[in-house]
């Protein structure tokens, strides 16, 4: 009991030590540090110890109590101290032993969490290239539809004004028809209008009827101008007419011929699809090998998108410099403020010298002297008598021409001043113009930002969704190539099971003993063989569907049919090509994977050299060509 009892209580004891040992941080946090708390464990072994201390007086009071005669249980009532037993020296090295394993423990775990920190720190270098190549393709995809979009706006803007010039041609006709008409009812009135002065002038005067002849004969003259000019016009009225139908007849034409064009390359497409469907079951097996050719177009794609992470870096850069020039702008605003106090100081002297003026020249008005000369006058009249009156007289001539001098140059000063204050305010706006700029600039490029962050958070969904597919088409992979490994195998061990059966049969044969096991063993190894057969043929009618779903979930996500050609060479089928002829070819050598030159790859010039010559890049060449063909068949449909 004494022993189950120490064992229990040194169990009590190391239960804090074990639980912070063989507590593993969670998978998911394993990234962020993870603070290791002794606290709770030491406290838990000071009251292990004190536990510890108070049996071990408990066990020994017991064995004092049941061994001890009375008179040592005497000696240990007299002789028993305050003093606690100290620790065994077996407990105390279990005891460091433990913390060894727990600081061994401490080590291990702080280095899987730096471990955690370095592969979070990759994980964030690639999250930063992966959202740099998807702003580049956000950019490119942008360009596309604004491209896309001013195709539509020159169509639309083309079929106005076919449109309107149609209406024009309409209208035009209808206003000649209307003239003709009136100017045939204003000849016919006057041909009837004729027609009675003439009766009545053989009826009032047989005098003037030579005379009514001749006007006669110019009315007729006039009526057949007259209907020479509406036969002019119903000419020109009948080619507006044919120009018509013909423009509704060529538009027909052209609708049906769209049509039929459209249903023609449907028709092709079908029959293309259910030829390529014929050949697939043949070329199963060749194009899970093109699936093992990925790997290098992905570490283009990888090297693709590390310089678009610098261009982007570079943008970055740029937008500085921008933000300092408009710093430099306000510095400059703020000098300039103060050139702007001056003249409105200079203003100010100006108006009071203006309204000194002003006062000078009331002061003559009220003396009835209109003008200087006058004032000056009226002064010597008024003090001829004084001998001081001509000395003030040259004074006030003096002062007067003074300020006269003083008024032009301050009117001088005021016009530079207006100019340098019409120049600076100029600058002014010119600068406020481009500070307003540089802000909108500023607000667009915030609200890029802001579209640019939801733009990456869908694209990651969305990449998060294709590598999950990506992940999914390769379990796919690999469970049709285990499919085929086992029937293989299977092929195998039956052609050899079968063999060695036959080379029995045979020996059996020669020996001439076995001529009543012969027929069963024979009808066993027949309903083997159907068996087997029937097995092989399951399982290569399972692969082909398989296979033919794949192929056909690929022709509908990714837009293009791939058909293996010969050793190393496949041909490449878009979606919205107009006709069978427009395919590529690519063959596959040790440096990777390279385009064969063919009729329609002539063709794309600018896009071979802008993504394979420049770019090297084949996936971005080969979904620009989706979007131009896109493009092309959309415009076709529109028109």
């Amino acid at each position: 009991m004494a022993k189950e009892g120490d064992m229990s209580l040194f169990n009590d004891v190391l239960e804090p030590f074990r639980r912070v040992i063989n507590t593993d941080p969670p998978k998911d946090k394993l990234s962020s540090a993870t603070k290791l708390n002794f606290s709770d464990s030491n406290q838990s072994l000071k009251e292990g110890l004190n536990n510890l201390l108070t049996l071990g007086k408990r066990k020994s009071s017991l064995c004092m109590n049941d061994v001890c005669t009375p008179e040592k249980r005497v000696r240990s009532e007299s002789s028993s101290t305050p003093a606690s037993a100290p620790p065994s020296p077996w407990e105390a090295k279990r005891l460091k032993i433990d913390l060894i394993a727990a600081k061994a423990q401490i080590t291990k775990l702080e280095s899987r969490i730096n471990h955690q920190h370095t592969i979070r720190k990759e994980m964030q270098i690639l999250f930063e290239e992966e959202k740099g190549s998807l702003i580049e393709q956000h950019k490119r995809d942008e360009r596309a539809l604004s491209d896309m979009e001013d195709r539509l706006q020159l169509i639309r803007r083309r079929e106005q004004e076919l449109k309107d010039e149609y209406n024009q041609a309409i209208k035009e006709h209808k206003e000649q028809k209307a003239n003709w008409d009136r100017e045939k009812a204003e000849l016919h009135k006057q041909i009837a209008d004729m027609k009675d002065k003439l009766l009545e002038c053989s009826v009032s005067s047989k005098d003037q009827l030579s005379e009514m002849k001749k006007d006669m004969d110019e009315l007729l003259q006039a009526l057949e101008g007259a209907q020479s000019e509406v036969e002019i016009l119903k000419g020109e009225v009948a080619k507006q007419t044919t120009r018509a139908e013909q423009c509704t007849t060529l538009r027909t034409q052209l609708e049906k011929q769209t049509f039929e064009l459209q249903s023609v390359t449907n028709k092709l497409k079908e029959l293309e699809y259910e030829r390529d469907s014929y050949k697939d079951w043949q070329q199963q097996a060749k194009t899970a090998q093109k699936r093992l050719s990925n790997m290098a177009e992905l570490e283009k794609e990888v090297n693709r998108l590390r310089s678009q992470e610098r261009s982007l870096r570079d943008a970055v850069c740029n937008k500085l410099l921008l933000e300092e020039q408009v710093h430099q702008l306000q510095s400059r605003v703020d000098v300039l403020q103060p050139v702007q106090n001056e003249l409105h100081e200079a203003k100010v002297k100006l108006a009071s010298v203006e309204s000194a003026l002003e006062e000078w020249k009331s002061a003559a008005r009220t003396h009835g002297v209109d003008s200087a000369r006058g004032l000056s006058g009226a002064l010597d009249s008024a003090l001829n008598c004084q001998l001081n009156a001509t000395a003030a007289s040259s004074q006030a001539h003096s002062q007067l021409a003074q300020l006269t001098e003083e008024v032009a140059t301050i009117k001088f000063e005021r016009d530079k001043a207006t100019s340098k204050l019409n120049e600076l305010q100029v600058v002014r706006k010119n600068q406020e113009s481009l500070i307003h700029r540089l802000q909108k600039r500023l607000l667009l490029v915030t609200r890029e930002r802001d579209s640019y962050s939801c733009l990456i958070e869908t694209l990651r969904a969305e990449s998060s969704k294709w590598r999950e597919e990506a992940e999914n088409l390769k379990r796919d992979v690999a469970k049709l190539r285990a499919q085929r490994d086992t029937l293989h195998a299977n092929l195998e061990r039956i052609g050899a099971q079968t063999q060695t059966k036959i080379k029995r049969l045979k020996a059996s044969l020669r020996e001439g003993g076995g001529s009543r096991a012969c027929p069963e063993e024979m009808q066993q190894l027949k309903q083997q063989l159907e068996s087997s057969r029937i097995k092989l043929k399951r399982l290569k009618e399972e692969f082909t569907s398989s296979a033919q779903e794949y192929r056909d979930v690929c022709y509908m996500l990714l837009g293009y049919k791939i058909d293996r050609t010969g050793h190393k060479n496949y041909r490449i089928s878009n979606m919205y090509a107009e006709s069978s002829e427009e395919y590529l070819t690519f063959t596959l050598d040790d440096d990777g994977i390279e385009m064969v030159h063919t009729d329609y790859s002539a063709t794309l010039g600018e896009l071979v050299e802008l993504h394979l010559h420049q770019h090297r890049s084949i996936p971005l060449f080969l979904s620009a060509l989706t979007m131009e063909l896109f493009t092309r068949t959309t415009m076709q449909q529109v028109q």
